[in-house]
């Protein structure tokens, strides 16, 4: 364990804490998506955020809800809420904070003690104080680690405890203050031209919005809107309504109108299960935000924890919960694909080719990923990658994105010509393939300037002429 802070009145020495299930980087993992993760699952345990030095956030939760807050420094002093709400006077603080000096009580105890506040008081000072200290830990710097450690003692208790709050409010104002904008850009670009609406039964009211912006999402409870539409009819600035949905995103209450990969039907609930969540099982899977499947349509988000019940014990899944797991995440994987993430596509890829071996499709886009990685760029490896991807076209010829996976995995070894051949393919069999109509083009472009001369397309005299794209294709039918 690192070194601590000395105990206070503040921060009373914590229980001793055993190892922690899920470790990570606020810059990975942004503390609202932590912390919506944890009321989601309901879990109990103790969230440590952990600066430089002895810098340190300690957030205590009970299913998922935050009981106490302990940091480092002093973030806000009780005596200083009651005074600045006007409960106490200089007085009053001054006075009392010398007794709190000399007999070293609770500062709380002291001014109740003494009758100078309420019991009601107290509590609604010791909850905004708790406001305080979790939009102090929104402040942190993304390379700030955090451990989770489940089901520990937690905080001390204290006389007087406020009973533990859902996260919402102060997440929705994390959001705000500290933008996480790398995740923010890759939730928002996930929900591209598609039409969202609330998730049904959505409640915004504990959210923590305003009523502004309330009236800016107001319109999805009537019809399906795209990022755009919201912008346009909410008139508010497109940073604005991307934060807004990005917050809707990650607290589950935007679906697709029309998901693009509907999860397959159901016939049948699965079982009840009993998983445990304690020792080394917990080590592997009680954090994973992948353990999950969110329902079918729902907005995916960036980010999502590593690991997973499906990669710890895919066998706890029926054929059904595998079928769906393995769509999600090829679907995540495109998606990865899309914004050029291409450590966290292949990733994806791989647990979904794990959920369902031999599919082509995922044999396909895993042989790609692995042959665009720069740090395997060896003949010898593209070649065996463009090998699993002819096996994968062998077996299902009409693989919808193979054409296209193979002309990048081609273009890779300066194939050209095959993969100039493999894009017309693919845009003969699906117009609307975006990528296989760039790559196209850039082919084009390149032919026009000459920019190919003394590779596979040109003649060995060099290119004499610039020459459109498909006229090329027609001649080399």
């Amino acid at each position: 364990m690192r070194s601590r802070a000395p105990p206070s009145m503040q921060n009373p020495a914590p229980a001793a804490l055993p190892e922690p299930v899920a470790r990570g980087t606020l810059a990975g993992r942004p503390l609202a998506h932590l912390l919506i993760y944890l009321l989601e699952h309901a879990l109990s345990g103790t969230l440590v955020l952990e600066g430089d030095g002895k810098a340190f956030v300690r957030i205590s939760l009970v299913q998922g809800r935050v009981a106490d807050i302990q940091t480092s420094e002093a973030v806000a002093y009780l005596g200083h809420i009651l005074f600045e709400s006007g409960v106490i006077d200089a007085e009053q603080l001054n006075s009392s904070l010398a007794v709190v000096a000399a007999t070293r009580r609770l500062h709380g105890q002291v001014l109740l003690g003494a009758g100078l506040i309420r019991a009601d008081q107290l509590s609604t000072a010791l909850r905004l104080q708790r406001v305080r200290k979790l939009d102090h830990a929104f402040s942190l710097p993304p390379e700030t680690t955090f451990s989770f450690y489940l089901n520990s003692g937690g905080a001390v208790r204290r006389p007087h405890d406020v009973e533990a709050m859902a996260p919402y409010a102060g997440v929705w104002r994390g959001v705000l203050a500290h933008p996480p904008w790398a995740h923010v850009r890759e939730t928002v670009s996930g929900m591209g031209e598609e039409r969202l609406r609330l998730r049904e039964g959505a409640s915004l009211d504990a959210l923590g919005l305003d009523a502004r912006e309330l009236a800016a999402v107001a319109c999805l409870r009537f019809r399906p809107a795209t990022v755009g539409e919201v912008i346009f009819v909410s008139g508010r600035s497109p940073a604005a309504i991307h934060l807004l949905l990005y917050f809707l995103a990650i607290t589950k209450q935007l679906q697709l109108a029309t998901p693009a990969l509907a999860a397959p039907a159901v016939s049948q609930p699965p079982p009840a299960r009993d998983v445990p969540v304690s020792g080394e099982y917990a080590r592997k899977v009680s954090f994973a935000m992948n353990a999950a499947r969110p329902p079918p349509g729902a907005v995916r988000i960036a980010s999502p924890m590593p690991g997973g019940l499906v990669a710890a014990r895919p066998d706890l899944l029926t054929e059904s919960d595998r079928a769906a797991e393995a769509h999600r995440l090829q679907s995540q994987a495109e998606l990865h694909f899309r914004v050029g993430d291409l450590v966290s596509a292949e990733r994806s890829a791989r647990g979904a080719l794990v959920l369902a071996p031999g599919t082509p499709a995922l044999q396909a886009l895993v042989a790609c990923l692995e042959a665009l990685d720069p740090a395997r760029q060896e003949r010898g490896h593209l070649e065996a990658c463009l090998a699993r991807v002819d096996d994968a076209l062998a077996r299902d010829p009409a693989c919808r994105r193979g054409h296209t996976l193979r002309a990048l995995v081609k273009k890779q070894l300066e194939d050209h010509d095959g993969a100039i051949r493999d894009l017309g393919v693919a845009v003969a069999k699906d117009a609307d393939d975006l990528e296989a109509r760039r790559e196209l083009g850039a082919y084009e472009q390149r032919l026009r300037v000459g920019s190919l001369v003394d590779r596979s397309l040109s003649p060995p005299g060099g290119t004499p002429k610039p020459i459109g794209l498909f006229e090329w294709l027609g001649k080399k039918r």
